[in-house]
């Protein structure tokens, strides 16, 4: 069934999971395509839906040193159960422990967010359709 023909999905932990990908205080100062502020509201408005809806949470955050590095607080002060995962590469698929805590979820559709879409979240994105997961648009 090609992407344009799925009937959309309703949302549930039975299936879905949420992936957060590189939402750290450095790598959001470089943002320069939308508002910073805005992004950081849609990140956290996500991470509510998350709690209302109970679904897995996995936080993947690029292994950068110092405060530059740290996972946005308020995401940290909303999904305290969220799965952490550090890479060290632009494709966090790449990352063993990222791929087993995606499978230990259960879920094949995975709702990912990030910040650099064109590498941290494309990257992810493209290895997990190869590895037969559902991306939700």
């Amino acid at each position: 069934m090609s992407q344009s023909s799925a009937k959309p999905t309703a949302l549930n932990r039975d299936h879905t999971a949420v992936i957060f990908i590189d939402l750290q205080l450095g790598t959001l100062t470089t943002i320069q395509s939308m508002d910073q502020l805005e992004l950081k509201r849609n990140a956290i408005a996500l991470a509510q839906v998350c709690t209302i809806l109970q679904l897995p949470v996995i936080i993947a955050a690029a292994d950068i040193m110092g405060d530059r590095g740290q996972v946005l607080p308020e995401l940290i002060d909303r999904l305290p159960d969220a799965i952490r995962i550090n890479h060290a590469t632009n494709n966090s698929w790449e990352t063993p422990d990222f791929v087993r805590a995606i499978e230990q979820t259960g879920c094949k559709t995975l709702v990912m967010a990030g910040l650099a879409t064109d590498v941290g979240l494309c990257l992810p994105a493209i290895s997990a359709v190869a590895a037969s997961m559902h991306q939700e648009p």
